[in-house]
C-alpha cells in the first residue's frame, strides 16, 4: 500500500500510474534478480494497493529468489503518467 505523489509532493488522485518493482541482490547497486510492472489506478486519496509477485514479469522468477542466501533490496520506480 502506498500514496502516489508527484515530484512536488501533491497526491495523484484517481489517476493511472505505472510502477516497476525490482528485487536487487547483495547491495542497493547489486544484481537485479527480479522485476515486474504494475498499472494500478489511485483512488480519491491517491492510495494504491499491489502485491509483489503478481505483476507483469519483466525479468527473473520470484520463486527462484534465494531469500536466505544473501541480502535483498527492493527498488520502486513510478511513472505518474501511467
Amino acid at each position: 500500500q502506498a500514496v502516489a505523489r508527484d515530484n512536488l509532493g501533491l497526491v495523484l488522485v484517481n489517476q493511472d500510474v505505472s510502477l516497476k518493482i525490482s528485487i536487487i541482490k547483495g547491495s542497493p547497486l547489486g544484481e537485479n534478480v527480479y522485476s515486474e510492472i504494475h498499472n494500478p489506478q489511485t483512488n480519491e486519496f491517491g492510495l494504491i494497493n499491489l502485491e509483489i509477485g503478481h505483476g507483469t514479469i519483466v525479468s527473473g522468477d520470484i520463486n527462484l529468489v534465494e531469500w536466505g542466501e544473501d541480502k535483498y533490496f527492493m527498488k520502486l520506480e513510478m511513472d505518474p503518467d501511467g
